[in-house]
């Protein structure tokens, strides 16, 4: 039987034996028992290691080369793409911002012009000659400041009309329509009521008009629709609307403040972007029909004959980028804020639209649209300028890397060759230092070696103490959960274990007090019964009898509605969130009605309350838990806080600030210490337990106004420092 044989040290395969040799390989062949070695050489092709170096740092070149040239012109798309979008994003924010600027001013403006007739009830005068004189002051002091601002109207239900327009020219013109002006509008050269009559329109009515009528209806703050001027000049504007009211709150009129959409338009073409690289801003209401844009093109048109508004439509105005992107949006429905391109066959370009965040101004959306040539600019042109620069910087490294190549292979072929030498036999080799090139390299393969087994072995350690960790870290755990679990189970049966000790502890006194009562009525009444069969009731005993039984029926009543107030107080504490439904009411009344309602229980003391408290706060909320608050307040203080003192001090302040009702309550009793502030909030938690005080009281006033007021309370005080408390909640519920 033949068998194939190698000699040691070979490697096996259980089928083959083998051993390389110099890219060869030595077998022993065995025919019966005869062994025949053999040795074959298999031929490979080499290539010198400058060759491949050099040939290999040439082929890599010349695909960074290729890629290079090949993807500069994907680059110039996806520059123009990344570009294109943060650009427009940015350029977007910009516009947002100064258009929400633009008519944010006149609207802040208008607020200050309605504060001064609403806090100097200016509108109840007989003429509006103090108005006309407040209009003239703010328009000279704040509207350079506001170019935008037209026009300065008041209004009111009387059919009264003040006002002042702005002209081109920077002079201004004054609109009365009182009793000076005979009931109609006259509109004057200049700012004087004594300056020449410019038009004198006889049929003015002010109840019919945009910036009116509306809050007739609905008197909140507003922005009007697009409306004409009906004056000389017939001017295309929009107003900001504000209501103002009399003292009974009813509707008395309006202030207003006129933006001019020209004015709009101007202010839109002022941007840089815009002029140079023809891009367009242009706003639209939400039938898509134009409000302003930053083209020439017209896109309102008015009817002389009856100042009715045509709009053209953003999909039909000739003006190219305006009509295409509005109609690609409106056809592939593009969600509002993100930015796209379109590859317009003559013009790409990206655009994005996005409504006015602010929910206080119109209900307009603004579109940018920036062409490719004003987002890129010459950025195709340096783009050129930067290959070739590139070209001639490769040119310069690769010629500079051979050289280095160069200096680095040699040393390792002279090292090679010595190697060979040495193989040969040829000891005595003269090598040149070569130290920084291929010194120690046999070393480093055997510290290879060594260092992979010396990490397996360490791995191995590490992987029997991860295990060792983790099932550690497993046991652990799980106690951890046990402990925890029953950690909860003994704060759950510690709260359960107060509340039903509270709960106990209160209603015991009345309740057993109550039991001895109806015992004594019960034994006093065998009692009569008994000297009544026996014929010895006396008519002194019955009146004895009696009067017993009217004080103990009391005493079993008092205790008794003890009892039930008690009770009641318990079931208060988790604040019945259907008490009642929020109605409109004025704070300071029912703040005085509370504390007119507890006069008995300090009529015996010389306590003091300060209120402080606007007469026109009026909130919409639940009269019923304010009144139960500061009820709780009322008597905490007056059992707690002022009981060792004969004349004490109640302070009450409310206020709106920010939107929010704050209202603070203080007294200058006895004060609290750190353990009473910390629990003071705590159900069951009192410092005269035994002597009629529940715990509940506090607690109560917390769960009124931080779960049915959806606000929030906090207490401060210090020992002989008196007490306050920090109540905020919302002004208006719904």
């Amino acid at each position: 039987m033949n068998a194939l044989i190698l000699s040691q040290p070979f490697f096996s395969d259980n089928k083959r034996l083998y051993s390389p040799s110099k890219m060869g390989m030595t077998m022993t062949i065995t025919f019966g028992s005869a062994l025949i070695p053999m040795t074959i050489k298999i031929k490979r092709k080499q290539w010198p290691l400058h060759m491949i170096l050099i040939g290999s740092f040439l082929l890599v070149m010349i695909s960074i080369v290729s890629a290079f040239i090949l993807l500069i012109n994907h680059h110039y798309q996806f520059l123009y793409e990344e570009k294109g979008r943060q650009l427009t994003h940015a350029f977007n924010r910009h516009v947002h911002a100064e258009i929400e600027n633009l008519l944010t001013e006149p609207m802040l403006f208008n607020q200050f012009f309605r504060s001064h007739l609403q806090e100097e009830f200016l509108f109840q005068h007989a003429d509006l000659s103090s108005i006309e004189t407040l209009q003239q002051s703010l328009f000279q002091e704040y509207v350079p400041y506001i170019p935008q601002v037209s026009v300065l109207s008041y209004g009111d239900e009387q059919g009264r009309y003040a006002g002042i327009r702005r002209n081109q020219d920077g002079t201004t013109n004054i609109m009365i329509k009182d009793q000076r002006t005979k009931d109609a509008l006259v509109i004057f050269e200049g700012n004087q009521i004594t300056s020449r009559q410019r038009l004198v329109m006889e049929d003015y009515d002010l109840h019919l008009r945009p910036f009116y009528q509306p809050l007739q209806d609905h008197p909140v703050p507003s922005w009007s629709s697009l409306y004409v001027n009906q004056d000389e000049r017939m001017e295309v504007t929009v107003t900001h609307m504000l209501p103002f009211f009399d003292t009974e709150a009813q509707f008395a009129g309006v202030s207003a403040v006129d933006v001019s959409l020209y004015g709009l338009q101007e202010h839109l073409r002022k941007d840089e972007i815009l002029r140079s690289g023809g891009g367009v801003i242009y706003v639209v209401d939400h039938q898509w029909n134009l409000v302003a844009h930053s083209g020439q093109e017209p896109w309102i048109h008015v009817k002389d004959e009856t100042g009715e508004l045509i709009f053209e439509k953003a999909t039909t105005i000739n003006h190219p980028l305006i009509n295409h992107s509005a109609k690609h949006m409106i056809h592939q429905e593009v969600r509002a804020g993100e930015a796209f391109s379109v590859a317009h066959p003559t013009t790409p370009y990206y655009a994005i639209y996005a409504p006015l965040t602010d929910k206080h101004l119109p209900p307009w959306q603004v579109i940018v649209a920036l062409p490719e040539e004003s987002l890129m600019g010459a950025v195709k042109e340096q783009q050129h300028h930067t290959l070739y620069l590139v070209l001639g910087l490769i040119l310069l490294v690769t010629g500079l890397s051979l050289w280095f190549l160069k200096r680095i292979v040699t040393p390792i072929q002279q090292t090679s060759k010595a190697a060979k030498k040495i193989a040969a036999g040829h000891w005595n080799v003269d090598l040149p230092a070569t130290r920084s090139i291929v010194t120690e390299t046999h070393q480093l393969l055997t510290s290879f070696q060594q260092m992979m087994v010396s990490l397996q072995q360490s791995f191995e350690k590490l992987e029997n103490s991860k295990q060792q960790y983790q099932d550690l870290f497993n046991d652990k755990s799980e106690e951890l959960k046990r402990a925890m679990s029953e950690l909860i189970d003994r704060e759950k049966l510690a709260s359960l274990g107060g509340l039903v000790a509270g709960v106990s502890h209160e209603i015991n006194t009345p309740l057993g007090t109550s039991i001895s009562s109806v015992s004594y009525i019960s034994h006093q009444t065998e009692k009569v019964l008994r000297q009544l069969e026996d014929s010895r009731l006396t008519e002194e005993g019955l009146y004895g009898y009696f009067h017993d039984l009217q004080e103990s029926l009391k005493l079993l009543e008092n205790n008794l509605e003890r009892s039930a107030h008690l009770v009641n107080s318990f079931k208060e504490i988790a604040v019945n969130q259907n008490i009642e439904s929020p109605q409109s009411f004025q704070l300071k009344t029912l703040i005085n009605n509370v504390i007119l309602s507890l006069r008995h229980e300090y009529k015996h003391q010389q306590h003091q309350f300060q209120v402080d408290c606007p007469e026109d706060l009026w909130i919409h909320s639940y009269p019923g838990v304010y009144s139960q608050i500061l009820t709780n307040l009322v008597m905490n203080s007056i059992i707690h806080g002022l009981s060792d003192h004969s004349s004490g001090l109640i302070t009450i302040k409310a206020a709106i600030k920010h939107g929010t009702l704050q209202i603070v309550y203080g007294d200058n009793g006895s004060g609290l210490t750190e353990e009473v502030k910390k629990n003071i909030f705590e159900p069951f938690f009192t410092t005269k337990r035994g002597k009629g005080s529940s715990g509940l009281g506090m607690s109560i006033v917390h769960n009124l106004v931080t779960q049915k007021l959806k606000g929030s309370i906090r207490c401060n005080g210090q020992v002989s420092q008196g007490v306050l408390f920090h109540i905020e909640a919302p002004v208006q519920h719904t």
